[in-house]
């Protein structure tokens, strides 16, 4: 499955986020329709759209770290390209909801 390639890291790398944001938006649907979190005191409204994409971001974290325990340096590499730039447009996007600049 891993190849010690720069294209074999990036595609994943890119791909892996964007399939995660759509997985955790269905879950997060999910658990509000459900009423999952809600009794008489509590009445959760689900989580944030910023929180759901970095969480999406960090799912590049499992193969960078099986990656790199096989020492995998181009694959990590591969992979880390495009969560840099997806951290960099979430800072972006988001800078205004977290009381930055």
């Amino acid at each position: 499955m891993f190849r010690n390639k720069f294209l074999n890291g990036f595609i994943p790398g890119v791909i892996l986020p964007m399939l995660g944001y759509f997985l955790f938006i269905y879950l997060n649907d999910v658990l509000i329709d459900n009423g999952a979190f809600s009794n008489s005191m509590v009445i959760w409204a689900g989580f944030k759209e910023r929180t759901l994409v970095i969480m999406a971001i960090c799912l590049n974290l499992i193969p960078t770290f099986v990656a790199n325990r096989k020492y995998m340096e181009e694959f990590v590499r591969g992979i880390m390209v495009p969560t840099v730039l997806y951290c960099f447009v979430w800072f972006y996007v988001y800078s205004d909801q977290i009381g930055v600049f």
